[in-house]
């Protein structure tokens, strides 16, 4: 069942696994029925950017500088190579669940899964403890594949992986904060990612718009388009 709810400049739209809220500067959006149509977003930030990050319950902030917020309840495609080719260069994958009260709905990232190539799987937990395809990572910095793709733990339990070919670094800092940061600055990626942190083309009137690049019908056909996995889903 579908909900939409318009407080002056809040505009708040509930699904049944996946929930997002777009708060604009100045109050103009409108959300009629179930269509992207009948509403305009508004840019936020219109500077150049190449740093993504999602924080909190979650608030995410894409390439492109547009915010909103995202109370999933599954695993969702953040960030991938879209460049239609054999293999992809990564995907970036966070599983998204529920914590706080029944009336006041609340969702954090718990982890955070990148994956290489098809050859490695690096997932890093709430807690910080990492693994590469299933092997845990003990070490402060772990080089693999002859230093092709870094993973620097920090007694903080924050995790970063860089991967200096693609340009490409990941941070993870879990537990109270959950927030995750992605840099990408690799020119041949500007336009060829996607996920629900954007294309990064420049644009952020554009951000929202499923895998295949076509237009969501709505904002819970766009949640559900960048959805990887809902284990919880009955």
């Amino acid at each position: 069942m579908l909900r939409v709810r318009a407080l002056n400049i809040l505009c708040f739209l509930v699904v049944s696994y996946d929930v997002i809220t777009s708060i604009p500067l100045d109050g103009d959006v409108k959300i009629e029925g179930n269509d992207l149509n009948e509403h305009e977003h508004r840019a936020l930030k219109r500077v150049k950017r190449s740093t993504a990050d999602v924080e909190g319950d979650p608030h995410f902030e894409t390439l492109d500088g547009y915010e909103y917020d995202f109370e999933g309840r599954c695993s969702y495609y953040v960030l991938r190579d879209c460049r239609n080719l054999t293999q992809r260069a990564f995907d970036i994958i966070a599983n998204i669940v529920p914590r706080g009260e029944k009336d006041t709905p609340s969702s954090v990232i718990t982890s955070v899964s990148v994956e290489i190539e098809g050859k490695y799987s690096i997932i890093m937990e709430e807690d910080g403890s990492t693994t590469v395809n299933g092997n845990s990572v003990e070490k402060p910095l772990d080089l693999i594949d002859n230093g092709e793709i870094e993973i620097h733990s920090q007694l903080d339990r924050n995790v970063t992986i860089s991967v200096p070919k693609f340009n490409l670094t990941v941070s993870w800092l879990g537990l109270e904060v959950h927030h995750l940061r992605v840099d990408l600055t690799k020119p041949e990626f500007k336009g060829k990612v996607c996920g629900l942190l954007g294309n990064y083309d420049g644009n952020m009137d554009n951000d929202f718009l499923k895998p295949d690049g076509s237009k969501p019908e709505s904002m819970r056909d766009f949640a559900k388009s960048w959805r990887a996995s809902c284990p919880n889903r009955g």
